[in-house]
């Protein structure tokens, strides 16, 4: 007995061993071996992630009906987690390999209570167990399938389940004989090309890259923006592209920033593998271009909104229609009350549509030839103003 088994009556032990064996005679009670089963893992690029596949597609009539693996690292370091198996059991529709003869719960009515983990407890027998999740040595992993003819039978081949380790090391998958090694249907024990060893090869560093943009229309490649929190606070290019190389096992929070902008940042945990679309979506915080001409004045004057319709350039100071014509005597009554004043009038800054100032006044014969231009035209005839200076469109 392990010194790590929590101590329970021998005699519970031994109902719920017989509760399993069930599920799990046909594994201990295999014929000689005639089919053939190919198992083979696959490192994930260069993370920590190892894939385990089977295929029994080759020759075969028969399908897997259970696997038991060991499944283990050497250098010191340690399986930490298995993932992308089958949760649920297959006999309810749930294709694959679902249910787990080494830890399930079966109650004296037969019915199945809890499916259990595909990690081998090493507390129970048998006893040739690997010691388990984050313990040196690796895992012994038991998965099996209790389909029937039809929709929820496994595939053939496919994938069985992934497993991520802690460094660099060699990692080895052979059968567990003791809890039964590959069984196909009616029992037959398949000859695997295991033990399979492969060299996992973890990159020391990983690289975080992606996008900047505007969230909003007109949607903008944002340049400029410092990603502080990645290493060398990358700043975006021209495109809004930028990207940064962390060490692998990088934890942090980003923080983006640019004058006009608000750019939620990201948190990232252990990162162990390349992202390469770790995008931002920025909201104006000023409608207006920092680097339009008259900036300082817009500022200065309470940065009215509408320099940011969409056609205000074109003669329309309010913003809206009226019989299908953006431009109408409404804009017209308001180019009049501002023109050729030193004070504006309520709203009269909306009637400056060349945004420029002309002898200290800035409603002037430019403003009134724009809205003279566009006045009544259709809507679709009236094009939307150049947004090299817009940050984010208001109408």
């Amino acid at each position: 007995m392990c010194r790590e088994c929590v101590s329970a009556k021998e005699e519970k032990k031994e109902r719920l061993i017989m509760k399993k064996i069930v599920l799990i005679a046909m594994l201990l009670l295999a014929a000689p071996a005639m089919a053939v089963v190919t198992i083979t893992p696959v490192q994930e690029g260069t993370t920590a992630v190892v894939a385990i596949n089977y295929d029994a597609s080759v020759g075969e009539t028969e399908l897997v009906r259970a696997f038991a693996l060991d499944i283990t690292v050497d250098s010191g370091q340690t399986i930490d987690a298995i993932t992308d198996y089958k949760e649920g059991v297959s006999v309810s529709g749930d294709k694959g390999y679902g249910i787990f003869p080494g830890s399930i719960d079966i109650n004296d009515a037969g019915d199945i209570n809890d499916v259990g983990t595909p990690v081998g407890d090493p507390c129970q027998l048998p006893s040739d167990t690997q010691p388990g999740l984050g313990k040196l040595g690796g895992i012994t992993i038991e998965m099996g399938s209790l389909y029937v003819d039809g929709a929820n039978a496994p595939d053939a081949s496919g994938l069985l389940c992934k497993v991520e380790v802690s460094g660099d090391c060699n990692l080895t998958v052979a059968v567990n004989v003791s809890r039964g090694e590959v069984v196909m249907e009616g029992a037959t024990l398949a000859t695997t090309n295991l033990p399979q060893i492969i060299f996992v090869d973890v990159a020391d560093t990983f690289t975080i890259a992606g996008n900047v943009a505007s969230g909003a229309a007109p949607i903008k490649d944002l340049e400029g923006v410092t990603i502080t929190g990645l290493p060398g606070d990358p700043v975006t290019d021209i495109n809004g592209d930028y990207t940064a190389t962390v060490d692998a096992g990088f934890t942090g929070t980003t923080t983006p920033t640019k004058a006009q902008w608000s750019i939620p940042g990201k948190s990232y945990d252990n990162v162990q593998a390349d992202a390469l679309s770790e995008d931002y979506a920025a909201t104006a915080t000023e409608c207006y271009n920092a680097g339009a001409p008259d900036y300082a004045w817009w500022a200065a004057n309470g940065m009215p909104p509408c320099w940011c319709y969409r056609k205000q350039c074109r003669g329309d100071a309010n913003g809206s229609s009226f019989l299908g014509k953006p431009v109408t005597v409404a804009d017209n009554n308001l180019l009049k009350a501002a023109f050729g004043q030193s004070t504006l009038p309520p709203d009269g800054e909306c009637a400056d549509f060349n945004h420029a100032g002309f002898l200290g006044k800035r409603v002037t014969v430019a403003d009134n030839d724009i809205l003279k231009l566009y006045f009544g035209v259709a809507e679709l005839s009236v094009p939307e103003c150049d947004d090299t200076y817009i940050n984010e469109w208001k109408n």
